[in-house]
């Protein structure tokens, strides 16, 4: 898991995740820093799920065989329909998000979104189950005057 997740972690909290964040914007601007951080809360997050991209992380992290084939079949194949005032809608297949309420929803999305903070090459994360804040801090500015 990555360390800067702070969601659905035991022992982690927000707390944690904000004395991080406030300790390390602090300690820049006291060295005479800029700072720029961003501040992200993903909408629906357990739907964004990609069911491919999340099969191939599973891979990635040794779940493997048996059980990566159990995650797989529960993931494909489902499909949804809406109920409205005595109507139907069309059966339409699942492609994206996990189911909510279930157990395996939150440890799905830390799953999916653990390496995000490796794409970000210069900043430093800070993940909370759907929220992340991206955070860094130089000598330079490089914005509009």
């Amino acid at each position: 898991m990555n360390k800067n997740q702070y969601g659905f972690c035991k022992g982690h909290s927000t707390i944690n995740a904000v004395s991080i964040i406030t300790y390390d914007n602090l300690n820049a601007l006291d060295s005479g820093n800029y700072n720029l951080s961003v501040f992200l809360d993903l909408s629906k997050a357990l739907d964004s799920i990609n069911h491919n991209i999340l099969c191939k992380t599973l891979s990635h992290y040794d779940i493997r065989g048996v059980a990566l084939e159990w995650f797989t079949s529960y993931l494909t194949e489902r499909k949804q329909y809406v109920y409205y005032k005595c109507i139907d809608s069309q059966l339409l297949p699942i492609t994206c998000g996990v189911a909510q309420g279930s157990v395996l929803g939150p440890l799905s999305f830390i799953i999916y979104s653990n390496n995000a903070p490796g794409s970000f090459r210069y900043t430093t994360s800070i993940l909370f189950a759907d929220a992340t804040t991206i955070y860094v801090s130089g000598k330079k500015y490089y914005g509009i005057i």
